[in-house]
């Protein structure tokens, strides 16, 4: 399987300045697509966020694979992403590139952040799963951490990227419902998910996973996500 400590050696640190720029270039452009999509009159489809400062960019997550923790090897909370991405008719997308980055669950921090905190050499930070003729995904990762400044602070998310014949179609993130005392408090969530419907689309249950549990001796917590594509 792929996404060994090579992939994760070609990500550059991204500086503080060339980061905010991201994420502006990010929240504009997730925006626009949104205001599309409505002009559109596109419903039920994924609403987009922000990419955010630490993208790694495509070929750099293409280039691993959907086991982020090196078979359960990296610290932290287990954490297994499943979800089917379909089109806004509910046919599922077969072929579809998704790929998913975070922070670590050890540090709370990104794979090209500039922070002092060390890596986990045993975590991925990133990864990418084509889907199956379900539309089907599944990723082995941890569970990020919350991150930022005194009260300005992101609740734990995953972002996440679809890509169809190359092209990015969808760009979100996904939260987890334990945490719903930072989901109200999330800047990002109150920009971009204006009702109900589309805060709840991004939130995915917690479970035990079973059989993920099994195969690592430890426990691993389990959650899904329903990534419908506009078109």
């Amino acid at each position: 399987m792929r996404g060994t400590s090579q992939e994760t050696d070609r990500a550059e640190v991204r500086m503080p300045w060339t980061g905010a720029m991201h994420a502006l270039k990010g929240t504009v452009e997730g925006l626009l697509h949104n205001v599309r999509d409505r002009v559109r009159g596109a419903r039920g489809v994924t609403v987009w966020q922000d990419e955010g400062p630490y993208y790694p960019g495509h070929a750099v997550v293409a280039a691993t694979g959907s086991d982020l923790t090196r078979g359960f090897k990296a610290s932290g909370r287990l954490f297994v992403l499943k979800g089917q991405v379909t089109d806004a008719q509910g046919s599922p997308v077969r072929g579809a590139e998704v790929q998913i980055w975070q922070t670590d669950d050890l540090h709370g921090r990104y794979l090209v952040e500039p922070s002092r905190a060390p890596r986990d050499p045993n975590f991925a930070y990133m990864g990418t799963c084509l889907t199956d003729t379900e539309g089907s995904f599944a990723f082995t990762t941890v569970r990020p951490r919350d991150y930022g400044i005194a009260f300005v602070r992101r609740a734990p998310h995953i972002h996440v990227k679809v890509f169809v014949g190359g092209l990015c179609k969808l760009t979100t993130q996904g939260y987890f419902d334990d945490e719903r005392a930072m989901l109200g408090r999330d800047f990002v969530r109150a920009l971009f998910l204006r009702t109900e419907q589309d805060r709840e689309a991004t939130v995915m249950k917690v479970e035990r996973s079973r059989e993920a549990t099994q195969q690592a001796g430890a426990e691993v917590q389990e959650g899904s996500l329903h990534l419908v594509l506009a078109g």
